[in-house]
């Protein structure tokens, strides 16, 4: 009261009783009239009396903090879960980009999914490079040998040599040429479809009457080799197909096919008919495809040796006939046909 009075802030907390650790808190507010100090009113609190309120308070707030505490702390064990199956999941499509099993990159949002996707394109510049690599060494081993059997042609060619064997090495010269030709021309083409991503103009191809008129075209080969071809059966089904490129991929199927053949023995002919598909079958009687080799039929530079020799094609016929296969939505199977291979050309109705 005595500081109220003085002008001063009068308010104090002192002991309730000298034996009590309670405090007691005291405020003092002057009584003014007409700018007159007139007197003091002054409130005395005990804190006990409002130490429940604090306590409520206080447990109200340490209710609300252990809220947010476990609130975070699902929180970090979600993002935490979440990072590790992502994590595991890029881990995963790492090991199978390695094996070289890989798809599609997984989907993962934010900064996780750019990183799968630069992750992607990593991949197929990768692969591409390495396909080019193993493009280029198997192409350089298929020129190899026609290169050298010039070479060896042209020199002896040099000499003085009986007309029979010049006559026997200008053919040998004209063959391994003509080899070559085949090779360029078969590789020019395959990079062709590969770099198509459609068709061209699709015509209605009564399947059975088209392909008689593409066994016509190598009536001659046939002939040479003493092949006759049978047709096993003949279905009346129809497609709508790129014509030229359907001839690129059967005429490889077929050149194929009288090159395995035994001398004189006989090539089977079949189109069959699905639901879905029409069916193009051709089976030759040679000494067929290990089963070891089904898996890389198809592939470009893989090939077998020719029966009764060691020499091999280059294994781009049946690439360019599974590409033509892939551009009409098809597919190109295999089969052991004990003995031969059947080789069909599965297009969409």
């Amino acid at each position: 009261m005595a500081l109220t009075l003085r002008g001063d802030y009068g308010a104090r907390s002192t002991r309730y009783s000298p034996d009590d650790r309670s405090t007691i808190l005291v405020v003092a507010a002057p009584i003014l009239h007409e700018g007159r100090t007139l007197g003091v009113v002054s409130i005395a609190k005990p804190v006990a009396s409002v130490q429940r309120f604090i306590d409520r308070a206080e447990r109200r707030v340490f209710w609300a903090g252990a809220a947010l505490l476990a609130a975070s702390l699902v929180v970090g064990v979600a993002v935490t879960l979440w990072l590790v199956a992502s994590v595991r999941r890029l881990r995963l499509y790492a090991q199978q980009a390695q094996a070289g099993q890989a798809q599609a990159p997984p989907r993962v949002p934010g900064e996780l999914g750019e990183l799968a996707h630069a992750m992607d394109d990593m991949r197929r510049r990768l692969e591409g490079r390495e396909q080019l690599e193993h493009d280029v060494r198997a192409l350089t081993h298929e020129l190899k040998s026609p290169l050298a059997a010039l070479r060896a042609s042209g020199e002896l060619l040099q000499d003085e040599l009986p007309q029979a064997d010049r006559q026997r090495f200008a053919a040998q010269v004209l063959d391994q040429t003509a080899r070559l030709q085949t090779l360029v021309e078969r590789v020019l083409a395959l990079s062709q479809l590969e770099a198509q991503v459609g068709l061209g103009e699709r015509q209605r191809l009564v399947l059975a009457s088209w392909a008689d008129t593409q066994v016509e075209r190598q009536a001659p080969r046939l002939a040479q080799r003493g092949l006759t071809l049978v047709w096993t059966e003949r279905a009346d089904v129809t497609v709508d197909a790129d014509a030229a490129l359907l001839e690129l991929a059967f005429g490889n199927l077929l050149v194929n096919a009288i090159d395995f053949a035994p001398a004189g023995s006989t090539l089977e002919l079949a189109v069959s008919a699905t639901p879905a598909s029409a069916v193009l079958t051709l089976r030759d009687h040679g000494p067929g495809v290990p089963p070891a080799a089904f898996a890389q039929l198809g592939k470009r530079f893989f090939s077998t040796a020719r029966p009764g020799s060691l020499v091999k094609g280059s294994g781009l016929g049946l690439a360019i006939a599974r590409r033509v296969a892939e551009l009409h939505g098809g597919r190109l199977a295999f089969e052991a046909a004990q003995p031969g291979l059947r080789v069909s050309l599965i297009l969409p109705r």
